[in-house]
């Protein structure tokens, strides 16, 4: 493992952890919704891997058409689509037009498109990632594609993430969720994810505490998995003609820092039915046996225990751990949270 300090450009950036494993017990102790971690060469017995070489790609994929980005200047920011420009062209020309050798900045993109849904014949060469976790569920995986000097702007995801690089060299320069305050998030909500900051320029005068902001530094190699933990900010920016691929996921656990502290009750319902949907049982349990509905009650998660019984949870369920052999009604009475033992008269 490596926590040390990089120097890039002149500026000093914190590193990104890099460990030889993707160990569950290990990730779960200290990465899970905690922090990013590469995981050095993980993906190397991957078909991704091992047979991704352009021509593979347009034979497996052929002309259908799709959706590229073009920059006269390599950058893409959603929050400014004056930036780039989209156009519709064969799978087989984008692969081309990627490719090719320029010497301007210009550059092209296949951005956040779905492999289930556009590129279905790619799915057999992915293995998921989180395959040896129970309670994950990936619910989209996007093909990255893009030309060296492609750099998005720095903005966070709600998600759980692990990006696979695939082939080429992509640099990312990250900060905490707890620095966002320096980061002057985009005033329109639609884009609130969105740095104002343009962090390779940054105008002091207009955003002064961005000084204040630690900054995190990881360079992603071939084969490496990177952990992208939800509401880290990052900026990425391709070195090399890049292919990657993401998979956005969450687990079916309940805990802070997962943003369903700042949830209403229809979103819960919503999140927590997409699991159902998706095969898990609403009395699901966490890793050491706890049902999911005692752990609602523990953390005074009003709106997640509700949520829980609308979709049918067991109120009667015993904990495993926390109170062993106490029913969720014991538990809320125990614990001394009248408002949960409210919520679970309603629906006895």
């Amino acid at each position: 493992m490596s926590s040390l300090k990089s120097v890039v450009n002149d500026t000093i950036y914190q590193e990104i952890d890099v460990i030889d494993e993707l160990n569950l017990e290990r990730f779960n102790e200290l990465y899970y919704n905690k922090k990013p971690v590469i995981f050095k060469k993980a993906i190397l017995r991957d078909k991704c891997f091992t047979n991704w070489t352009n021509n593979y790609l347009k034979s497996a994929i052929g002309s259908k058409e799709v959706d590229v980005k073009y920059s006269q200047g390599g950058l893409y920011n959603i929050s400014n689509v004056s930036q780039y420009v989209n156009i519709k062209v064969p799978f087989t020309e984008a692969v081309d037009l990627i490719s090719k050798e320029v010497n301007s900045q210009e550059s092209y993109y296949l951005q956040q498109l779905s492999i289930p849904e556009i590129f279905p014949e790619l799915m057999n060469d992915l293995s998921l990632p989180t395959s040896k976790d129970p309670s994950a569920h990936v619910f989209s995986i996007n093909l990255w594609m893009g030309s060296a000097g492609c750099s998005t702007h720095l903005h966070f995801d709600r998600s759980q993430n692990f990006l696979a690089q695939v082939r080429g060299r992509k640099e990312m320069i990250l900060f905490s969720p707890e620095d966002s305050v320096y980061l002057y998030p985009n005033t329109d909500k639609k884009f609130d994810h969105v740095s104002r900051v343009q962090i390779t320029d940054p105008d002091h005068e207009q955003f002064p505490l961005f000084r204040k902001a630690t900054k995190y530094y990881c360079l992603l190699e071939e084969g490496d998995l990177l952990y992208l933990t939800p509401y880290w900010w990052h900026q990425v920016q391709s070195l090399d003609t890049s292919i990657s691929v993401n998979y956005w996921w969450n687990r079916f656990d309940i805990d802070h820092g997962l943003g369903l502290e700042t949830m209403g009750l229809e979103e819960v319902c919503y999140l927590i039915n997409s699991f159902i949907t998706n095969g898990f049982s609403i009395d699901h349990t966490d890793e050491s046996g706890e049902p999911l509905l005692i752990k609602a009650i523990h953390l005074d998660f009003e709106q997640v225990l509700e949520a829980m019984l609308i979709l049918g949870a067991n109120p009667d369920v015993q904990s495993k751990t926390l109170m062993p052999g106490s029913s969720a009604y014991q538990v809320a009475v125990n614990t001394g949270k009248e408002n949960m033992v409210d919520i679970l008269n309603r629906y006895k």
